[in-house]
């Protein structure tokens, strides 16, 4: 399962970046994942120590049981990148999946530097990085997510806890994205540093590299997936070592 997995989410990443593309800001600055220029934009989540607002969503061995939340949560967690695309990217991640993972998600890799294509300009399609996922709702033993409605769970937003060696590398960047069930874009924004992280679904942007507020936010109705991506630069290759902890989801 973790494999057909991988596949089709570094599939949809892909698409993703392909349509960003078309949208980008060619005013200069440092580039980030999706083709586009700029300071990426942040949400005001907070961070620190401490108990994990919200509503538990426990896990173990990779997977989140619909009858140990109250919210209807139901899913697998794997990794994915752009290794597995056609043509490949050099970003890795390791493990291939969390079936022995315990009750702590961790992973490292790499998020490889984004080279020139044919037309002499960044291939962000191609070179977009790594990413640890975590389906909403999903049977067992089917691969296929399902829509998760956030709305009719009362769902408002996400909080986590992080850790490991390197989870915030100062030389790249690690950013919170949702995925909207039959919606190629990405809804996102930079997790600043380890420990508890809180973004509402409101304070998360389509194409949030843009640095525009105005921009679309995710349909809560439609939810597939969280993402936390290791994005891609330009300049250089940087590793990172991830740890999630805690996760829980802000209701109200």
């Amino acid at each position: 399962m973790a494999w057909t997995m991988r596949v089709l989410m570094g599939l949809t990443f892909g698409l993703g970046s392909l349509f960003s593309i078309a949208a980008c800001d060619d005013s200069g600055g440092d580039s980030d994942t999706g083709g586009n220029t700029g300071t990426m934009t942040t949400g005001t989540g907070t961070t620190g120590g401490g108990a994990l607002p919200g509503t538990p969503i426990p896990f173990m061995d990779g997977w989140a049981a619909f009858d140990q939340n109250t919210v209807g949560i139901q899913g697998a967690f794997y990794t994915f990148g752009d290794f597995t695309d056609m043509p490949p990217g050099t970003s890795t991640i390791m493990p291939a999946d969390f079936a022995m993972a315990g009750a702590e998600i961790c992973a490292s890799g790499s998020a490889g530097q984004v080279m020139d294509g044919a037309d002499g300009l960044p291939a962000y399609s191609q070179y977009w990085g790594a990413a640890v996922g975590f389906n909403l709702s999903q049977e067992v033993g089917v691969d296929t997510p399902l829509p998760y409605d956030a709305t009719a769970n009362n769902v408002v937003g996400f909080a986590f806890t992080i850790g490991g060696t390197n989870p915030t590398p100062l030389e790249g960047e690690l950013r919170f994205n949702v995925k909207v069930n039959g919606d190629t874009n990405n809804y996102c924004a930079t997790i600043p540093a380890a420990g508890n992280n809180e973004f509402m679904l409101t304070e998360l942007y389509q194409s949030c590299w843009d640095r525009d507020t105005s921009a679309p936010t995710p349909d809560p109705s439609k939810l597939e997936a969280l993402h936390w991506q290791y994005v891609t630069k330009e300049e250089l290759t940087y590793t990172f070592d991830i740890c999630i902890t805690a996760l829980s989801t802000i209701t109200g």
